[in-house]
């Protein structure tokens, strides 16, 4: 479907969001330190995520004159003890990552507190109804029921200064046609998207998107050069709402400059993971030393996502902001999962053997010998086989199928299978074409060995076998 144009916000209702919970009614007097006359009282609380309804463990909290500070327990609980009090209300304030996430840098709340006695008080994140409001007046919705808010900043790489007119494109796969007890396993995928234009403030808002799937990101804008114009860009990042169902995600936009990107890869006990390798956006990877480093040079200005990969270990990955001429660095850890292996193993030539077979009914694609000797990357391999649909590269490589019997965008991706085990699209990026023995594709899945057709999930849509020469 066609992107649609999201309404830009006003700046009142940017301060809104950006400020609810710390701009509230009567404090003017509590924010002043209070006179020594009136004596010292205790405030017990709790600080409350009502996002994720949750409290909030590890917060700031620290009364508003600054002379008392905490930090919340397990259990999101506090206690401020010898607080300044004439027993006017005073101001409690905390801060804390979650509430980081969605632009409140500062939470707050006004109790009263009677000298030499103690008083109660919740600091909460605002409840979702209330961000909700406050950010999506006026603005045209995704269309999703009960969608979350994704909304930032676009800045420029060179300057650091606020981007207006920039276009955010956010898309995100949709599912359709779920089973009658709402399962996903055999929906078909389509991707939707809309593009939202940043203010005079270079900010930007979009609402209604979907809170269990991911969405990818992308700005870009024209920016004033010395010679005229000059079109920028952020990279493709990829971001979830979650239960919590807004978020804030700053982009940066470069144009032509390049930097470098200094990655640390590190694996179980903090240990550098030589071997693995490091991707910036789509380009090509760097492999990371002994010393558990690898660089990437010539890596556009602005914001990118790195990603690290090795057999065996679950991915890692970042969001950085990459800057002209200078040097941006990031930690990566991976942790070790077990490997589901085959009893048995069999040899080469039997593979291939059975693989002929499987050639020989005339269900699927196979690819062996001189055809993946001649293939650069998966991309190419993939593109050889009719009736997919290859997305990306790198890192956020998607392999299609359409599903059968249905026209139009309905489009389904395809299991992976590596030496008979279950795995994934990443992993099948670490062999390069010449490492592998075989790849059988499978569009339908009712035409692959049914052994790797699962119903509960994607698999009954295609299948990807990848043989690994031994």
């Amino acid at each position: 479907m066609p992107p649609r144009r999201v309404a830009t916000p006003s700046p009142l209702r940017q301060a809104a969001l950006l400020l609810v919970g710390s701009l509230l009614s009567g404090l003017p007097a509590t924010l002043r330190a209070q006179g020594a006359a009136g004596g010292l009282g205790t405030v017990r609380g709790v600080v409350y995520d009502s996002l994720a309804r949750a409290p909030l463990a590890g917060a700031r909290v620290w009364s508003a004159d600054g002379a008392r500070a905490t930090t919340t327990d397990a259990r999101g609980r506090f206690t401020l003890d010898s607080v300044a009090t004439d027993g006017r209300p005073i101001g409690i304030l905390a801060e804390h990552p979650a509430a980081d996430s969605v632009g409140l840098t500062t939470l707050a709340a006004a109790v009263a507190v009677p000298p030499g006695g103690s008083a109660q008080v919740t600091v909460a994140v605002p409840s979702y109804a209330t961000l909700r409001a406050a950010a999506c007046q006026g603005i045209p919705e995704a269309g999703h029921r009960d969608g979350g808010v994704l909304f930032g900043t676009v800045r420029n790489a060179a300057t650091g200064n606020p981007v207006a007119g920039a276009v955010v494109r956010i898309a995100w796969l949709h599912f359709r046609g779920r089973g009658a007890r709402g399962e996903a396993s055999l929906a078909d995928v389509v991707e939707e998207s809309l593009d939202a234009a940043t203010d005079g403030a270079g900010s930007f808002y979009a609402c209604g998107l979907p809170t269990t799937t991911d969405v990818t990101m992308q700005a870009s804008a024209v920016l004033p050069t010395a010679a005229g114009a000059d079109s920028a860009r952020s990279g493709e990042v990829t971001t979830a709402l979650g239960e919590r169902r807004i978020r804030r995600r700053d982009l940066v936009v470069g144009g032509r400059a390049v930097g470098v990107v200094v990655a640390r890869v590190l694996g179980p006990d903090e240990q550098p993971l030589a071997g693995a390798q490091v991707y910036a956006d789509n380009d090509q990877p760097a492999q990371v030393g002994a010393d558990g480093q690898a660089v990437l040079r010539g890596v556009p200005t602005g914001t990118r996502a790195v990603a690290a990969r090795r057999i065996g270990f679950t991915p890692g990955d970042a969001i950085i902001d990459v800057a002209e001429q200078d040097t941006a660095r990031v930690t990566l850890r991976l942790t070790a999962v077990p490997q589901e292996l085959q009893a048995v193993r069999v040899q080469g030539v039997r593979r291939l053997v059975e693989v002929e077979e499987r050639r020989q009914t005339g269900f699927g694609h196979v690819i062996t010998g001189e055809q993946l000797a001649r293939s650069p990357m998966l991309t190419s391999i993939f593109m050889q086989v009719p009736s997919l649909q290859v997305q990306g590269s790198g890192v956020r490589l998607q392999v299609l199928a359409r599903k059968y019997g249905l026209t139009g965008g309905a489009w389904c991706p395809l299991s992976v299978y590596i030496d008979g085990r279950r795995s994934d699209m990443d992993e099948l990026q670490l062999f390069a074409p010449k490492d592998l023995l075989a790849v059988e594709v499978y569009p339908r899945g009712a035409h692959a060995p049914q052994q790797y057709v699962r119903p509960d999930d994607m698999g009954a849509c295609g299948v990807i076998l990848a043989w690994i020469k031994r």
